[in-house]
């Protein structure tokens, strides 16, 4: 079989990726796709272009022949504490999980770009502060031509039955999970004192745009609250606990 079927129901702006499908060769595959989901199509294209290409593929649209059992993604203001709950989660449960950055790559790349300190920009620096504006006015122009960039850089190498991705900022990083995988999306709460006492001041530019917004009200499977409490956190962290405990035993 040398053609792909694809079916839209629907119309308007909806056609207008059945002519962009219909342009690639591909081996085969089925889509079945509903009108009125731009970043869903957007998504399908390129994930279905990453598996049924001939020709060589870059990072991005990597060939992924595993999938993981369960994702658990993990969003929160900064200063929230997501890295400590996240290594948390890791002590308790093991080094079982791959351990997902989606702002790795777009650091990685962004630095190489730029000239400037990869690891700084990892770090929880000023340096970090002083870029982080500049970095995603670069990425969100990336997201624009494909929502799922940085989320299959991301996961490029990863390999173990359970996917921990320590940093969502926008609706379209869970929605690209959501699509292909098994998912558990936990929020990590602090307050503004909280974060305010571990470094946070508020920024215009930062604070006030997707990147930091685009979660807020984001319906989520499991809440942790991290305000400096250890017992309280830590007893919450349980569910989740035991959740990916059950993938593995």
């Amino acid at each position: 079989l040398e053609t792909c079927s694809i079916f839209f129901l629907g119309t308007g702006k909806t056609y207008a990726m059945a002519e962009r499908l219909t342009l690639l060769d591909c081996k085969y595959g089925m889509f079945f796709i509903a009108a009125g989901g731009a970043f869903m199509l957007n998504t399908l294209y390129h994930t279905w272009k990453a598996y049924t290409t001939d020709a060589p593929q870059s990072v991005d649209e990597q060939k992924k022949t595993n999938k993981p059992d369960l994702v658990v993604i993990f969003s929160g203001k900064r200063k929230c504490g997501k890295d400590f709950v996240t290594g948390l989660l890791e002590e308790r449960v093991g080094a079982k999980f791959d351990t997902i950055r989606l702002s790795a790559p777009l650091k990685k790349q962004y630095a190489l770009d730029h000239g400037l300190d990869f690891q700084e920009l990892l770090s929880d620096s000023p340096y970090k502060e002083q870029h982080r504006r500049d970095m995603i006015l670069w990425s969100e122009t990336k997201r624009k031509e494909d929502p799922g960039y940085f989320c299959r850089l991301a996961t490029a190498e990863a390999t173990s039955p359970v996917w921990v991705i320590v940093d969502a900022r926008r609706t379209t990083d869970i929605q690209y999970f959501k699509q292909l995988y098994k998912t558990l999306v936990v929020r990590v709460e602090a307050s503004q004192e909280t974060r305010a006492a571990r470094g946070w001041v508020w920024t215009d530019g930062v604070d006030n745009v997707e990147s930091e917004c685009g979660l807020d009200g984001y319906p989520v499977d499991h809440t942790i609250e991290n305000n400096g409490v250890p017992q309280t956190t830590e007893s919450q962290l349980q569910h989740v606990i035991g959740i990916i405990s059950s993938v593995y035993y």
